[in-house]
């Protein structure tokens, strides 16, 4: 063996040692920065100043870096680490990069080492994971506490939404078998048009005229099918076509739908119970109170209860 290869397997060697370090000391890490630096202080500092915060942390690091094991690390190494540590702490840990990927629609979080996503309809496994179940439970909790939700042993099964729209779904144990689930559904960041759905193949020309004359000459359209098959996708497409003189009012449980085109829209969402109970608005009432608002179009993102009456009230009169 030369003396190149084997200064690449020493480095590759040390790569991998590296790796396995960061994989295993992100907790140790937290817990070694939590004994400087408590980190339910950091977390009431970061309510006024999260740039603050963040140094708080990064300064509990630095002085970590002198001692065993951090300081046996490559530099750029244990900066990763510590940016993984802030990502954990502020941010959506191992997913964070899914996240900001436009292309990921869905994210599935299965338990602590299985995480999957789709893509262009197809189902793959992630390359990220979780260290542990609290881990993922940790990462519910920060989603869901900002929204004013929780999940614990009495109400295992939660819905929200985050401030950038995305869906989430999270499940806890006994109810899981697998451990802490957590379900992300991407909101649309750019509306299709119907002629990009049909340059797509999704339907011909004279399908597309058909949908554009049932828009203008407002006939009732019911848009169903399975997850992830494109119906808010057609929705959104659909409302390029309605008149800019025409009130619209959208009424949601997650908000999905764009319509920004369009000058006069009108968006409600229902609103799950709060931790006491309390507080619910349901999609039914909602399309109740939709019609005493002047509206000229109703647009109901999901009909799967109730509300299917007073959709077809609302339809007998023009709505």
């Amino acid at each position: 063996m030369s003396l190149l290869e084997w200064v690449r397997v020493a480095e590759d060697a040390r790569e991998q040692q590296d790796d396995e370090r960061v994989a295993t000391g992100l907790e140790s890490l937290r817990m070694a920065v939590g004994e400087l630096v408590p980190l339910d202080r950091v977390a009431l500092i970061a309510v006024d100043s999260p740039e603050r915060a963040r140094n708080e942390i990064r300064a509990a690091c630095r002085r970590l870096s002198t001692r065993d094991p951090w300081k046996a690390l490559a530099p750029a190494v244990f900066r990763d680490l510590v940016e993984g540590l802030i990502s954990t702490v502020f941010g959506l840990g191992p997913l964070e990069d899914l996240i900001a990927d436009e292309t990921v629609t869905e994210i599935m979080v299965n338990g602590t080492d299985s995480v999957y996503i789709e893509r262009d309809g197809r189902l793959s496994r992630a390359s990220v994971s979780f260290e542990s179940d609290e881990q993922v439970r940790a990462l519910i909790d920060r989603i869901l506490g900002p929204l004013g939700r929780r999940v614990d042993e009495s109400s295992p099964m939660a819905s929200a939404r985050l401030p950038q729209g995305h869906r989430v779904n999270a499940v806890l144990p006994p109810l899981s078998l697998n451990g802490p689930l957590l379900t992300i559904r991407a909101f649309t960041r750019r509306v299709m048009t119907l002629a990009e759905l049909k340059a797509r193949g999704s339907f011909d020309e004279t399908v597309e005229q058909f949908l554009i004359w049932a828009v203008g000459s407002r006939r009732s359209i019911a848009v169903s099918g399975g997850t992830g098959s494109g119906k808010t996708t057609l929705l959104n497409a659909l409302s390029c076509h309605i008149s800019h003189e025409e009130r619209v009012i959208t009424i949601e449980d997650a908000a999905e739908l764009k319509f920004d085109e369009h000058p006069h829209v009108v968006r409600l969402e229902a609103r799950a119970p709060n931790a006491e109970g309390t507080g619910e608005v349901t999609i039914r009432e909602l399309v109740v109170n939709a019609l005493r608002m002047r509206p000229d179009r109703i647009i109901v993102g999901e009909c799967r209860s109730d509300e299917a009456i007073d959709m077809l009230q609302a339809m007998k009169k023009g709505h």
